[in-house]
């Protein structure tokens, strides 16, 4: 079996749920680590999507984030939505528009609103 052998300072560790194991040592939480593993995958995708955006493309971007930001501020039904959820969808929304071609930022916020209605309508 492979093992990581990790040194973690005191004041890293004090959010971090670590338990002592006889066999490896001591031992990170996997919930916490898949959720950290996760996270990077997201800033990594996002990242890498900005790099290619047109400039006026990111300012609609973020507009439209700090639109549904709000709004999940708001509303105690968006409040559970990830932001990472929220970026996505708002990037498939931005980029997948009617015929295919880049949408408006108000068409986008439509079918947003469209989209997140249907879950709330079954």
């Amino acid at each position: 079996m492979n093992s990581i052998q990790l040194l973690v300072r005191e004041l890293a560790m004090r959010g971090l749920q670590i338990e002592r194991n006889d066999e490896l040592g001591y031992v990170l939480d996997v919930k916490q680590m898949m959720l950290n593993y996760f996270a990077i995958r997201h800033a990594a995708w996002f990242s890498e999507m900005s790099r290619n955006m047109p400039q006026d493309f990111q300012q609609e971007y973020r507009a439209l984030i700090r639109v549904l930001e709000d709004v999940r501020s708001r509303y105690k039904n968006f409040k559970p939505m990830p932001l990472w959820t929220l970026q996505y969808i708002a990037f498939y929304r931005l980029v997948h528009g009617p015929n295919r071609q880049k949408a408006s930022l108000g068409t986008a916020f439509g079918r947003f609103l469209e989209l997140i209605g249907s879950f709330f309508s079954k």
